[in-house]
C-alpha cells in the first residue's frame, strides 16, 4: 500500500510563540515539522523564542509550511539544519530585527539521504523537487548559517533568497542552484554534483549577504578556444556579438591563429601561453569528449565535460573528465568542487 492510500497526518495547525520569556523547545532527537502533509504555520514574535534540533517546513507534496519570525529579540535557533520545501512548499520570513541561526539551510529540496525521512515516503513521492523561499527584511534582521555545512538555494528543487532593506545574511559557504557533496574513497575525494534552481537577491540600502568561503579568491579569465580553421578570432567574435555573448569572453583563440587543433596538447599549451597560465590553474569546459576532454587531460588541464544528453564516455578511452555536467547552471558548482579537491585552481 502506498502512503497516499494510508491515513495521513494532513491537518492544519498554527503555533504562536509571542512575548519576552516565551519559549518553544523541540530539542533532543526531535524534528519540528511545519506543514507535514497539510498546512502549518509557526509565528514567533515580540521577543518569543523557538529552539529545535531540526526544522522541516513543507514536507509532503501538498504541504505548505510558513514560518514567521518578527520583531526585535524574536529568535529561531536550530542546532542542526532547516529544510524549506522537501516535496511541498516551505517559506521563512525574518523581519523587523528578528534573528534566525542554523547549522545548515536548504531552500527548495534537500539531500534526501540526510533528511531523516521515512524511506516509504521517498519510494512513494519520488524525486525531491520542493519549493522554498526565505525573505530577510528590515534593519537588524539576521540569518546566520553558522556551521560548516552550507546554505543552499535550490537544493534539488527551486529556492529563492531575498535580502532587503538593511537585513544581513551570513554563511560559511553557499551554493545557488545546486550543490556539491564530497565522499572519501581511500585517498581520493569524490565530488558529486546535485542539481537545483536557485535565485538570490540582495537589494536596498544596507542589505548584506556575506559568505566566508565564497569560492574563488582570485579573478579568473574566460576564453573561447575553438577548432575553427577557416574563421579567425575576429569573425568568431562577430558571431558571438550577434547573439549577445561576446562580452563574456576575455579572449577568442582559434586553430587558425594557433596553427594547431584540438586534441593536440600543443593547442592547449599555446592557449595557456597567451595568459601565462600553468595547466593546473586552468579548466577546459567542452562538449566533445575526444577533442575537448582527452586533449585537455593530455595537456594536464582540469576538464569538465558538458554532456546534456547523458552520453557514456567513448569506449576504449582511458581518460576521465574531472567533472560531468548536464546543464550550464551546474558549471559553477563543478568548478567549486575542482577548486576544493585541488586545493585552489584559481
Amino acid at each position: 500500500m502506498c502512503i497516499r492510500d494510508s491515513l495521513l497526518p494532513d491537518g492544519t495547525g498554527t503555533v504562536t510563540v509571542t512575548g519576552a520569556g516565551s519559549l518553544l523547545d523541540v530539542t533532543g532527537n526531535n524534528t519540528l515539522y511545519v506543514g507535514y502533509f497539510g498546512d502549518g504555520t509557526l509565528d514567533v514574535n515580540d521577543g518569543g523564542q523557538v529552539q529545535s534540533s531540526m526544522l522541516i517546513a513543507g514536507a509532503g507534496p501538498d504541504a505548505v509550511g510558513t514560518i514567521t519570525v518578527d520583531g526585535s529579540d524574536s529568535e529561531l535557533s536550530v542546532d542542526e539544519g532547516i529544510i524549506l520545501g522537501v516535496w511541498g512548499q516551505g517559506d521563512l520570513i525574518i523581519s523587523d530585527g528578528a534573528g534566525v541561526t542554523a547549522n545548515s539551510l536548504q531552500i527548495g529540496g534537500t539531500d534526501i539521504s540526510d533528511a531523516g525521512l521515512d524511506p516509504d515516503m521517498v519510494a512513494d513521492f519520488g524525486e525531491v523537487q520542493g519549493v522554498g523561499t526565505v525573505t530577510v527584511t528590515g534593519a537588524g534582521s539576521t540569518l546566520d548559517v553558522a556551521g560548516e555545512d552550507t546554505l543552499v538555494v535550490g537544493s534539488g528543487g527551486t529556492g529563492t533568497l531575498l535580502v532587503e532593506d538593511g537585513a544581513a545574511v551570513t554563511s560559511v559557504e553557499s551554493f545557488i542552484g545546486g550543490y556539491v557533496t564530497f565522499e572519501d574513497e581511500g585517498e581520493t575525494e569524490i565530488a558529486t554534483i546535485h542539481g537545483g534552481t536557485g535565485t538570490a537577491t540582495v537589494t536596498g540600502a544596507g542589505a548584506i549577504a556575506s559568505v566566508a568561503n565564497s569560492g574563488f579568491q582570485a579573478a579568473g579569465t574566460l576564453a573561447l578556444a575553438t577548432n575553427a580553421a577557416a574563421s579567425g578570432a575576429q569573425r568568431v567574435r562577430a558571431a558571438l556579438a550577434r547573439v549577445g555573448l561576446d562580452g563574456y569572453f576575455s579572449a577568442v583563440l582559434t586553430a587558425r591563429e594557433l596553427h594547431v587543433s584540438k586534441p593536440d596538447p600543443a593547442f592547449f599549451e599555446a592557449a595557456l601561453a597567451v595568459f601565462d597560465c600553468v595547466p593546473h590553474h586552468a579548466v577546459m569546459v567542452g562538449d566533445n569528449f575526444r577533442t575537448d576532454i582527452v586533449g585537455a587531460k593530455h595537456a594536464s588541464l582540469n576538464a569538465v565535460w558538458y554532456n546534456p544528453a547523458g552520453d557514456p564516455p567513448p569506449r576504449g578511452v582511458p581518460i576521465r573528465a574531472d567533472a560531468v555536467i548536464h546543464a550550464l547552471h551546474e558549471l559553477d558548482a563543478a568548478i567549486r568542487a575542482l577548486d576544493r579537491c585541488a586545493g585552489g585552481i584559481l
